[in-house]
């Protein structure tokens, strides 16, 4: 009888261990979907606010909508191979420099999306962070034969940095350098730049490379690019 009570104890204790654990990874799983949701609005606005800049740019002459290159190539006595090719030729029938207020203009919208997108970035830093140590103390709590998920195959966190989020980052980077190239001296200093990726987000873009769910082009950004292996669970360098 006591061997049975004390079974029947254990069983209970294991269960009510992992009725925890199920509670802890479903709060997790919410407040990552909170994040998400928050990013992905955040996205859409700024998607309308780098829609305006684009439509700023077509009118001082730095960027061309489908239509305009259309147009073009169908007035011209001679064949354009692709698309990249006329514009590449356009834009050396430009001329240098633009116009002070188009100028102004085109860097104030751009700095505005560059704020947003590194509000952005240092969100997900932070909510990263947050993680990192919400799992690191729960291995501490639970021993690895009585969890019932492991923290280190969690991806859920990978929607913080969702294709949209993905391609705001690249639309932006070259929406930079654009400005960059009609901006000089103390005009080019007045461009907000993106701010360095934190070490936490730099693991997760790694871990997404290896699975093939990073944009490619996201590797310009600066701190984005391959990093050497990590822990994803240890404390970041702070090199």
């Amino acid at each position: 009888w006591q061997a049975l009570k004390s079974s029947s104890s254990s069983a209970s204790g294991r269960s009510k261990l992992e009725t925890h654990q199920l509670e802890f990874f479903r709060r997790v799983d919410s407040d990552i979907m909170q994040a998400k949701t928050f990013i992905l609005s955040s996205v859409s606005t700024l998607e309308v606010m780098v829609g305006e800049w684009q439509s700023a740019a077509v009118l001082a002459g730095l960027m061309y909508t489908p239509e305009q290159l259309e147009e073009v190539s169908a007035r011209l006595n001679f064949q354009v191979p692709n698309q990249q090719v006329l514009i590449d030729w356009l834009a050396g029938l430009r001329p240098q420099g633009c116009p002070e207020e188009a100028r102004e203009n085109l860097v104030g919208k751009l700095n505005a999306v560059s704020n947003g997108c590194n509000a952005l970035l240092q969100y997900v830093e932070v909510n990263l962070t947050a993680l990192r140590k919400i799992f690191k103390k729960f291995e501490k709590k639970v021993p690895s034969e009585h969890r019932i998920h492991s923290t280190r195959e969690y991806k859920n966190h990978h929607q913080m940095m969702a294709p949209a989020f993905q391609q705001l980052l690249v639309t932006a980077s070259q929406m930079q350098q654009l400005g960059l190239s009609i901006s000089h001296g103390q005009a080019a200093s007045a461009i907000v730049t993106f701010s360095q990726v934190g070490p936490e987000s730099s693991v997760l873009l790694t871990r997404m490379r290896m699975n093939g769910t990073l944009c490619a082009e996201l590797d310009q950004l600066p701190g984005a690019g391959p990093q050497a292996p990590i822990d994803v669970y240890a404390k970041p360098s702070p090199e």
